[in-house]
């Protein structure tokens, strides 16, 4: 398995950590319900991992610890798996180290050891404050808790906190989402994430669709729930800077803005994903396979695609035309060697119908680019 010694410092870090209380139906990112014995496998598994990818510690520009929910962890391997983390990563200063969690899966002694650990940013999956939405989606708390969680962190001394949202719910009504924006606005957090339900292939959510149990909301509608969030998300201050992301000024998430920004990442921990800016690999997205590879110490890579050329060129255009700062030329042609000349054809069709602008020598999408972003992208394939 090959070290990250070819990438440039600092890089942004991504941890997996796959545990859940429970899955929900629609989630299909890797996670598996939470049990202690796992846990301390895979603890020691991902320390495997860590000792063989960084030969000397690295520096990291961010820190991010995702899942699954890793504040589902016990108290005693929260604190495990900070002091691993910390023992081979050195943080360059100010870096922006997230943790993602979820309600009822906090308490204020965790919240605050995780404050010691140096956690500065916090993103809570609260996804709905109506426990009719709540039951929909399959999450184990209810609004309660989600203002309860919300409070701890407050207590705990966190002053970036993200809440995530999730709009397109069936018989979701344009009053009931605005409900859930009206109610996320009064905490006072400093970032917003609003997702369209996506239902996807392999989760149970889908075979629910098939089978008739729901009827999916139609996507006008969708879109009035977008424009709705822009404009009421916007009117209280913050900024949408990304497709779904919100942000109070200087509150934007970093280590998001390196993957749309096309910068080098690593990937630690089952499913997880790296890029060195020509190829991304992925980690064995099965925990047991994973957890049995990395003690063996043997490869842990399932996937590994290389990024070349137009392809390549067309990926960094794609994922920063995701951000209202767009795409510099000089940054496309640095990074890929290529310039807007090259998609001209496209560039001027997707201007020509209005979802990108051009200022200068960088491009940006519009509002309708907003709205329509999968069209940006194939347009530019």
């Amino acid at each position: 398995m090959s070290t990250v010694s070819n990438l440039s410092n600092p890089v942004a870090v991504y941890v997996h950590i796959p545990f859940c209380v429970r899955k929900c139906p629609y989630c299909d990112f890797l996670s598996i319900p939470y049990d202690s014995s796992i846990a301390q496998d895979y603890l020691k598994a991902l320390e495997s991992e860590i000792r063989r990818r960084f030969p000397d510690r690295i520096e990291a520009s961010t820190l991010y610890l995702g899942g699954g929910t890793p504040t589902a962890l016990s108290h005693h391997l929260l604190e495990k798996l900070l002091k691993t983390l910390f023992s081979y990563i050195r943080l360059v200063d100010e870096a922006e180290v997230s943790i993602e969690s979820n309600p009822g899966t906090i308490d204020l002694e965790s919240a605050k050891m995780l404050n010691d650990y140096g956690i500065n940013r916090v993103s809570i999956g609260v996804q709905s404050f109506q426990n009719k939405n709540l039951r929909f989606l399959g999450r184990v708390h209810d609004s309660k808790a989600a203002f309860k969680s919300y409070e701890i962190f407050r207590n705990a001394g966190f002053n970036n906190i993200n809440l995530d949202l999730i709009y397109g719910l069936p018989k979701q009504s344009l009053s009931m989402w605005r409900k859930d924006l009206e109610t996320a606005v009064s905490l006072s957090p400093q970032h917003i994430s609003a997702y369209s339900l996506t239902v996807e292939e392999s989760t149970p959510l889908h075979a629910s669709l098939e089978r008739g149990d729901f009827k999916p909301l139609n996507e006008r509608t969708v879109a009035k729930m977008m424009v709705e969030a822009m404009r009421f998300l916007e009117a209280n201050g913050f900024r949408h800077y990304e497709v779904s992301n919100y942000a109070k000024q200087g509150f934007e998430c970093m280590h998001n803005l390196a993957y749309w920004r096309y910068q080098n990442y690593i990937g630690l921990g089952a499913s997880a994903v790296s890029f060195d800016g020509i190829s991304r690999k992925r980690n064995l997205s099965n925990v047991s396979r994973y957890i049995e590879a990395a003690i063996k110490r043997e490869n842990l890579v399932e996937e590994d695609y290389v990024i070349v050329g137009r392809e390549r060129a067309a990926e960094c255009l794609f994922l920063g035309l995701r951000t209202s700062d767009g795409v510099s030329e000089t940054h496309l042609k640095e990074t890929t060697g290529f310039s807007f000349a090259d998609f001209s054809a496209p560039l001027e069709k997707l201007k020509n119908e209005g979802l990108i602008v051009f200022h200068e020598h960088r491009i940006a999408p519009t509002e309708k680019g907003f709205l329509y972003n999968d069209t940006i992208g194939t347009t530019i394939e």
